[in-house]
Formats: structure tokens, sequence, C-alpha cells
């Protein structure tokens, strides 16, 4: 019996390794933009959550709400456009 091995190809070219390398890249700008907006949340509580006459306490926990609703959300989402695209197909799915 003859086992054909793969290692004549770069790594480059494998497909497992290019989804490896785009799915990681991928993770790595979610979560640096998760980052960003939970370090300059004050700033963004100030400008966008605290309603006129309110405290800064209040716009802070709208602001972290937004921030706890956009984590609940992702799996949801993931679920639901991932069914999607398993029926129609990702191109489809993606672009309606």
């Amino acid at each position: 019996m003859k086992v054909f091995s793969d290692h004549s190809r770069p790594l480059s070219d494998r497909p497992a390794a290019r989804a490896l390398v785009a799915g990681s890249v991928g993770n790595l700008i979610e979560w640096y933009e998760f980052g960003v907006y939970g370090y300059f949340a004050t700033v963004i509580a100030a400008r966008f959550f605290t309603p006129e006459g309110a405290g800064a306490a209040e716009g802070l926990v709208r602001t972290y709400a937004s921030f706890a609703l956009a984590f609940f959300f992702r799996p949801v989402g993931a679920a639901l456009f991932g069914r999607l695209g398993d029926r129609w197909g990702g191109g489809r799915c993606w672009s309606w």
C-alpha cells in the first residue's frame, strides 16, 4: 500500500493552513475591536450614551450594556447565518 504525502507543496498552498490563517486573522481583528471599545468605554459613554441631565455612571452602564449585547449576539448571528449559509451558500447569504 502506497501512502501519499502532501509535504511537497508549500504551506501557503494547503487549504487547511490558509483557512487557519484566515480564521486567526479574523479573530484577532474582532478581539482588537472589542478591546478598543472596552478601553474607550468612558469616552464613548460621555459622547454617545449619556442623556442630558443623567450622571456619568448611567452612560457607562449603557455603554457596557451595548458591549454585552454584542457578545450575546455573536453566537446568535453565527448560528443564524451559518444555517443560512449552509442552506443557500455562503456568497448568497453574505450578500443579502
